[in-house]
């Protein structure tokens, strides 16, 4: 996989909840007749799938990121330390479950390994735990722990993300119903939902895509 495939992909989620909206929403104006229940639900359902292509846009920019960073030979001992950390997570929460005999012989061998010479290579995503309820918040500590710079995303677009992220656990967790959900958004608010949603994604993965292709070549050049 590459990014070119991680943003088809993206594209293809986002393409694909765009449609249904479309075909929902003719354009005529729903504020001059009553909302059934069953358009309702499906506001409510719509906003489930937006949440689906925001959750699945990061999980494959961040899986294409450290992909990139494990197939260019780079050298544990070279890594910045934000990627040092990534490499020794498991390592890391090892240390939790140390007794107090072998605490400090642990943690002397893992900042010893931060030296060592030989290459990166990531077996498991170590942020998965963190990428299963995402919003604009997940998106900016992703690019913090990977050492990206000056990515952030406004106030605004940040509500929106973290509406969005609650009111799909909302539904996805039996609090409320997607009558409940669908009943709060007009088509309006869900279509300017999507197009933040689509935007702040799209701007996440070309930040890491700009980075660790950079990273990469960088890498490249100082091994020849």
């Amino acid at each position: 996989m590459s990014f070119a495939d991680a943003q088809l992909e993206v594209r293809g989620r986002f393409t694909e909840a765009l449609q249904v909206i479309n075909r929902l929403d003719s354009g005529a104006s729903h504020s001059l007749t009553p909302s059934t229940a069953p358009d309702k639900a499906l506001r409510g359902l719509l906003l489930v799938a937006i949440y689906s292509a925001m959750e699945r846009g990061v999980n494959a920019y961040v899986e294409e990121a450290l992909a990139v960073a494990t197939s260019h030979s780079i050298r544990v001992k070279d890594c910045i330390p934000e990627v040092q950390a990534i490499f020794h997570y498991p390592r890391i929460q090892s240390l939790r479950d140390c007794s107090e005999d072998n605490y400090l012989s642990k943690s002397i061998e893992l900042f010893t390994s931060l030296s060592e010479d030989f290459e990166f290579s990531v077996s498991s995503n170590p942020f998965s735990f963190r990428l299963q309820n995402v919003d604009g918040s997940t998106m900016e500590q992703c690019c913090q722990f990977l050492g990206v710079p000056g990515f952030s995303i406004g106030v605004m677009q940040r509500g929106r993300l973290n509406n969005l992220r609650e009111r799909r656990n909302a539904v996805s967790h039996g609090r409320e119903s997607s009558v409940q959900v669908g009943g709060r958004f007009s088509y309006g608010e869900i279509r300017t939902m999507h197009s933040i949603a689509d935007a702040e994604v799209e701007k996440f993965g070309l930040a890491l895509k700009g980075f660790f292709e950079a990273k990469a070549t960088n890498a490249t050049a100082h091994n020849h």
